[in-house]
């Protein structure tokens, strides 16, 4: 039986949220575009938010577990310590994004993407199963465009610290 679920417009997020509103678990958002907007620690929980793109969005600390992100593309975006659990990230891209502490565990990944982002301490992080590109793991290790690691972050932090000290 399909429950029937709100519908919201992206303006209408956007006022709720500048309201104080952080649970909007369970409404489907129509919207196809953000920029540059604070949604740090909201509650996005079972909500489709397929095909929106996400430019320079603080998501951190957000709960975004059991949302459809299918074919959403994250430019710059902050998901750091966000709980994905169970989310569909099939074809979804991630570039240049801070995914450091989040939570991936069950999470769909067939053909997700990675590009310069970083993934430091997140869980349930299945590198067989997205494509990485200069992307830093949860090991530290970087995968470089063939997907294959080259180095530890902290050893190419030192380095880079070295070559500025002289």
């Amino acid at each position: 039986m399909n429950a029937y679920r709100m519908v919201i417009t992206g303006e209408e997020l956007l006022r709720r949220y500048s309201n104080g509103q952080r649970n909007l678990k369970g409404v489907n958002i129509n919207s196809t575009y953000f920029s540059r907007v604070n949604l740090s620690g909201i509650n996005l929980t079972d909500v489709d938010l397929s095909n929106i793109t996400f430019e320079e969005v603080d998501l951190g600390e957000s709960s975004l577990n059991g949302s459809s992100l299918i074919e959403c593309y994250f430019w710059k975006t902050n998901l750091s310590g966000a709980s994905l659990i169970n989310a569909d990230l099939r074809q979804a891209s991630f570039i240049q994004s801070n995914l450091n502490e989040t939570n991936l565990s069950g999470v769909q990944w067939l053909e997700a993407e990675f590009v310069d982002s970083s993934l430091i301490e997140a869980r349930g992080v299945v590198s067989s199963s997205g494509l990485f590109k200069n992307t830093t793991m949860p090991d530290g290790q970087i995968m470089n465009s063939s997907g294959q690691p080259i180095g530890n972050w902290a050893r190419t932090q030192q380095l880079s610290l070295s070559l500025f000290r002289g």
